[in-house]
C-alpha cells in the first residue's frame, strides 16, 4: 500500500500543466483532470489490481464500478458501507484462491503421474543408478577427490530443468558457481552430492518428495520431478 501511495504522489508531481487546471470555485475539487489523465488513472487502477493483488481479469459491471468510485471519491453517501464493500471483495478473493487451489491440485496430480512414468523409464537406462529413496544418478565424469560429508560446504556449477526441458535455475546464467552447505539444500541434493567425488560431473533426477513436494516455486509446480546437471568443483576447506 505504501508503494501505491508513493506512486500516486509521484504521478501527481509529474503531471504537466496541460493535464491539470485549477478550479475557480471553492466548492469544486482542487484539481480537474482532463480526459486523457482521467483515463490514465483508470488504466493504473486496473493494472494495480491485476499485478499487485495478483487478481485475474474480471468482467465488472462497469456502471456500478464507476458509480462506486465516483460516490466515494466525491464524499457522497455510498450505497453500502465500506465494511460491506470489503466483505464483498474478500468473498471474490476467496473464490479466486479456491479456484487456483483446485487447479494447482489437479496440476500436481498430473505432475505426479508424469513424473512416475519419467522416472520408471529413465531408471531402465544402464548408466542410471536408482537409490533406495528413489533418487536417480547418472555419472558423466568420475572425480578423483573425496566424498563430501553431511556438514561440508561445497562449490558447484549446476543447471536445473523440469522433465520437459524448461530451465528454472542455473548458476551458468549468473556467470559463477554457487557455494552452499550440504545440510541446507533439498534432500535430493544432500543425498546425491554425498555419492559424488570431488571433481565429478553428474545428473541428478530428483523425485518431487526429495525436492519441493507439493509446493509451487515459480515455474516449478507441485509434485515436479527436477533434473540437475552438476559439476562438482570442490569441497570448501
Amino acid at each position: 500500500m505504501k508503494k501505491l501511495l508513493f506512486f500516486i504522489l509521484g504521478f501527481f508531481l509529474l503531471l504537466s500543466p496541460l493535464a491539470l487546471s485549477h478550479a475557480q470555485s471553492a466548492e469544486e475539487p482542487e484539481y480537474i483532470l482532463n480526459i486523457e489523465t482521467s483515463y490514465s488513472f483508470g488504466m493504473f487502477l486496473a493494472r494495480f489490481m491485476l499485478e499487485q493483488f495478483d487478481m485475474p481479469y474480471m468482467l465488472y459491471n462497469y456502471e456500478s464500478f464507476r458509480q462506486g468510485f465516483e460516490d466515494f471519491n466525491e464524499g457522497r453517501e455510498t450505497r453500502i458501507s465500506f465494511e460491506r464493500a470489503m466483505e464483498n471483495i474478500d468473498a471474490v478473493v476467496e473464490l479466486i484462491n479456491e479456484s487456483e487451489r483446485i487447479a494447482m491440485q489437479a496440476e500436481g496430480e498430473l505432475n505426479r503421474e508424469r513424473g512416475a512414468v519419467f522416472l520408471a523409464q529413465n531408471g531402465l537406462r544402464p548408466n542410471v543408478i536408482t537409490t533406495a529413496s528413489g533418487l536417480q544418478i547418472e555419472l558423466i565424469r568420475e572425480g578423483s577427490g573425496d566424498y563430501p560429508n553431511i556438514d561440508d560446504v561445497v562449490t558447484v556449477h549446476y543447471h536445473g530443468t523440469l522433465i520437459d526441458g524448461r530451465v528454472f535455475d542455473s548458476s551458468y546464467q549468473y556467470g559463477e558457481p554457487i557455494t552452499f552447505p550440504l545440510d541446507r539444500v533439498i534432500a535430493g541434493w544432500t543425498e546425491g552430492m554425498r555419492m559424488l567425488r570431488e571433481g565429478s560431473k553428474a545428473i541428478l533426477y530428483v523425485p518431487s518428495d526429495l525436492a519441493y513436494g507439493e509446493m509451487s516455486m515459480g515455474i516449478i509446480s507441485p509434485n515436479s520431478v527436477l533434473v540437475f546437471e552438476i559439476d562438482f568443483l570442490e569441497i570448501v576447506r
